[in-house]
């Protein structure tokens, strides 16, 4: 019996693979069809062709019809000529399209496919990056938390990795119980017993949450009988595009991490494989000098967060060197931590540096080995002051943005204070009134655009020889391979930014709030090995399966509106923005009593028209 469910689970394995394959393979073929579109002048030569013969048949029935009699000799001489001389322009079309055309699409097919049989493999290598420079016991808990976000995940592997995480074999084998359960729907015996271990459960998650509280957090969820659903996703980290700006012009790769380019290509995924991102922003409508004096507040906005991204980034470069150095108490913080503690973090790994350089020199004489990790000392500390130096200059320049955006922030305020009382700002999805509106739309990639970044990756990946082999990815020519590493990662990350920038403007405030109000598709299914067709089919069903939810979307632009363009939220905005997006009310009280909160005046009121 037992025997028997594995034959049909393996046989619908089997099927499933296939199905999803075949899926792949139609999606690549049809995205590719938008290189095959033929040009006008081809249609209109098969159509001269066509309408020859077409053209002289009908003419020499008509003629017999009409007259009783055959055609005219000139009239039929004429019709065969142009049948021939078109006939043979259509041929020499024919022969151009199937020479030019055909292979253009054939190419196009080629790089779609090759980007989407690389991409996972290299978001998986640039995972094993980030893992390699880890503490082993933080780079096995995070390990863990990898395979933890599986969908699919079989209940014996599961048992493994809580045995492997908890030290507790009997925690194990419940959480492989739970996970049956779970996966027949039966709630109840699952319920009692995630009940059972409840305690121990508790005990295992709080400490391993001392190190990786992301993986404490799944190992919970499925201890409860919870696990990670495709509509669901995985948790997006923030700021990573504006991190890879930073480092794009200030030239400096170190301003950006691992993860930063990890997230990069999971998101290139994710538009190749269809996701459609929901996009939230807001214009003014109305006299055209606040308009204008609204335009150039967005810009100076935009260009202060980019200014907070560059020190933060230099920050957390800085935090890294220490993190990574011998002779320091520093170790990595969570991306998103505060610039103070980030600050104190790193001024206290210098002086930890200073102190034991200074503590080798007091050894007289010196030897050799202590000499040695003097320089090293040295070095690190020569390029932690440079990086400080250069966080110092960032702050300063921060400093000036926010002074620049604070003025514009007071013209934007003065020119709607002046139509206050005769035409107060009202917040509209129609075009009818004047003041704020919502504009809705859609971030995402048409066949033609699919395909350009497709040759994109296709180019880089070709210029650098970067290919997968045995389960890794390797780069370099034939004979002389070596590993995938950290600057050719980072190097194809800033490559694909830009590349998106000039598709969907990744640089857009709206744009990259809605990228970070919403999940990343649940790629963990991809492995290595898997066909290109298999991928594609893969990708697309996790990017597709993702919920569209405004809900975020719409608290992220109500935070922007009342916190940074001091807009107040009406009790009829709230409603609005409950009831047509979705977000919480709760988020949106609270954004409205901190606002009413703080001194301010004069104030643009941010209502709905009901």
């Amino acid at each position: 019996m037992f025997w028997h469910h594995r034959s049909s689970n393996a046989t619908s394995d089997k099927v499933a693979r296939v199905q999803i394959e075949r899926v792949g393979e139609e999606r690549i073929e049809r995205i590719a069809k938008a290189a095959k579109s033929m040009p006008w002048q081809v249609l209109l030569l098969e159509l001269a062709w066509t309408a020859g013969p077409a053209t002289f048949i009908a003419a020499a029935g008509g003629y017999y019809l009409g007259y009783g009699k055959h055609l005219p000799a000139e009239n039929a001489i004429f019709f065969l000529v142009y049948t021939v001389i078109f006939g043979i322009i259509g041929l020499i079309t024919k022969l151009v399209h199937g020479t030019v055309w055909q292979p253009r699409k054939l190419r196009a097919q080629r790089q779609l496919s090759h980007a989407l049989d690389m991409l996972p493999d290299l978001s998986i290598a640039v995972r094993e990056l980030r893992l390699a420079s880890m503490e082993p016991e933080v780079r096995r808990l995070e390990a863990a938390g990898y395979l933890l976000q599986r969908v699919n995940l079989e209940p014996q592997t599961l048992a493994l990795l809580v045995e492997e995480l908890s030290g507790d074999p009997e925690l194990g084998r419940m959480a492989a119980k739970i996970e049956m359960y779970r996966r027949a729907g039966l709630s109840a015996g699952m319920e009692e017993l995630a009940a059972q271990c409840r305690d121990a459960s508790i005990e295992a998650t709080g400490r391993i949450a001392q190190l990786a509280p992301q993986t404490a957090a799944l190992l919970g969820d499925r201890l409860f009988g919870r696990a990670p659903t495709f509509e669901d996703g995985v948790p997006r980290p923030e700021n990573f595009i504006e991190r890879i700006l930073a480092a794009i012009e200030q030239d400096d790769d170190k301003l950006m991490t691992l993860e930063d380019a990890e997230q990069v290509l999971l998101l290139t995924l994710e538009l190749l494989g269809g996701r459609e991102l929901p996009v939230l922003s807001f214009e003014y409508k109305g006299r055209w000098q606040t308009a204008r004096t609204l335009d150039k507040l967005n810009e100076r906005w935009n260009r202060y967060r980019l200014a907070k991204a560059v020190g933060y980034s230099r920050l957390k470069a800085l935090e890294e060197l220490l993190a990574t150095s011998a002779g320091t108490d520093v170790s990595l913080s969570a991306v998103g931590s505060e610039a103070a503690d980030l600050s104190r973090n790193t001024l206290s790994g210098i002086r930890h540096l200073n102190d034991a350089a200074e503590a080798l020199l007091a050894r007289q004489p010196l030897e050799r080995q202590y000499r040695e990790q003097l320089k090293g000392l040295v070095n690190t500390l020569s390029e932690a002051l440079r990086l400080h130096a250069s966080v110092r200059r960032a702050c300063t320049h921060v400093g000036r943005r926010h002074a620049i955006f604070l003025r514009n922030l007071r013209a934007w305020e003065e020119s709607t204070a002046r139509q206050r009382s005769a035409n107060p700002r009202t917040l509209r999805s129609d075009g009818s009134q004047n003041g704020l509106h919502l504009v809705e739309r859609q971030v995402q990639l048409n066949d033609a655009e699919k395909l350009d970044l497709a040759g994109a990756i296709d180019g880089f990946l070709r210029e650098h020889a970067i290919q997968s082999r045995t389960n890794q990815v390797v780069c370099g020519p034939p004979g002389r391979e070596r590993r995938f590493n950290a600057d050719l990662a980072k190097s194809l990350a800033i490559a694909l930014l830009l590349k998106l920038e000039k598709l969907i403007g990744l640089s857009r405030p709206e744009v990259q709030r809605a990228i970070y109000a919403t999940p990343v598709a649940n790629f963990h299914g991809l492995e290595p090995g898997q066909s290109a067709a298999t991928k594609a089919g893969l990708a697309a069903a996790a990017a597709q399966e993702l919920g569209d939810d405004l809900g975020p979307v719409a608290e992220r632009l109500a935070t922007v509106l009342v916190t940074q363009y001091h807009v107040e939220l009406s009790e009829e905005s709230i409603e609005f923005l409950h009831r047509d997006y979705g977000a919480r009310l709760e988020r949106l009280q609270t954004l409205a009593a901190g606002a009413s909160r703080t001194a301010r005046s004069p104030f643009s009121t941010l209502q709905s028209d009901g």
